[in-house]
């Protein structure tokens, strides 16, 4: 028998209907997610096509395949396997020899606190304003950052003048870097802060009178030779790192750079899912007496960099100043 268009099309309406109205509802995630309430456990989406997560919790952290978490991909790439097998001082490797950050001691703290916590899910993260004159290499310490906690395609994005496209863009992305930033829309301030802190938006889907609803909470980052964002909420929201231009005696092809980028980035991981386990036993055991307007990364700052071995108050001082 001939199956007619119309009656074809009324069918999967209605098995569309019972999908959305009578099936069960599942909340999808993109890239982290958390379980658990008093005992919180990670979950982190390596995007290969087995549907493997790390699983991180205060006891230990292991890789396994998704079933009741379930991710999105939209861009995302594969993540390459964390290694357990690492130097003790992966971290400072990366910073000091990938990197070009000026004012070492006090900025590579919160750089480092800064890159675990983008491993946290739902919590208000810092935007991250990289800024230094030409030559300091901003565009490739955003790729690698982007690279260790959300691999995606394209690896940074373009202001859009647009502000619906702006939405759609995060709405894609758990780590969104904008590269090389000379201008600014009116509008981006205030949708920075929001992107950050939650927020929800609407688009009229094509074809239709109803709306599209974007929910999202992002870690957003900008570079350029100066500070994209100048309005007092957004600095307040915004940890800024000043990176020196590269001599010449130290340039190398970025063929070689990336190379080592590229050994060094499964140790780095398994030392940052190493520090989130640590972190998770502590966290809840550390109490501030004052908290600035990011209070949620302020906390899980200090937990992170206790975890890491800085001293108390170590990284809160460091932010404070910062701000």
């Amino acid at each position: 028998d001939v199956v007619y268009t119309e009656a074809l099309n009324n069918s999967i309406q209605v098995l569309c209907s019972r999908a959305l109205f009578d099936g069960p509802s599942y909340e999808l995630h993109l890239r982290v997610a958390q379980s658990g309430y008093k005992n919180k456990i990670i979950h982190y989406d390596l995007t290969n096509d087995k549907y493997e997560i790390v699983e991180i919790s205060k006891d230990t952290w292991k890789i396994k395949q998704s079933k009741d978490i379930i991710f999105t991909r939209y861009n995302q790439r594969p993540q390459v396997y964390p290694y357990s097998d690492y130097d003790s001082n992966v971290f400072d490797q990366f910073i000091q020899q990938l990197t070009n950050v000026k004012n070492h001691k006090k900025s590579d703290l919160l750089l480092k606190v800064y890159i675990v916590s983008l491993f946290i899910p739902d919590i208000p993260h810092p935007i991250l304003a990289l800024h230094g004159e030409k030559g300091a290499a901003k565009t490739t310490i955003m790729r690698y950052i982007k690279m260790l906690v959300d691999p995606s395609k394209p690896e940074l994005l373009t202001i859009n003048k647009n502000q619906p496209e702006f939405v759609q863009q995060l709405n894609h992305y758990y780590v969104a870097y904008y590269d090389n930033i000379k201008t600014i829309p009116f509008w981006l301030s205030d949708e920075a802060c929001k992107a950050v802190t939650g927020v929800g938006n609407t688009k009229r889907k094509l074809y239709s009178d109803d709306d599209i609803v974007y929910e999202y909470k992002r870690c957003l980052g900008f570079n350029g030779i100066n500070i994209a964002l100048t309005e007092p909420d957004a600095l307040d929201r915004t940890i800024l790192i000043e990176v020196e231009r590269i001599r010449k005696e130290y340039r190398q092809l970025e063929s070689v750079i990336d190379a080592k980028f590229e050994d060094i980035r499964p140790k780095l991981l398994g030392y940052i899912f190493d520090t989130l386990v640590k972190t998770l036993r502590i966290k809840d055991s550390i109490k501030l007496n004052d908290l600035p307007r990011m209070a949620d990364f302020a906390l899980w700052g200090e937990a992170i960099s206790r975890a890491m071995g800085y001293q108390p108050l170590e990284f809160i001082n460091a932010y404070y100043e910062n701000i």
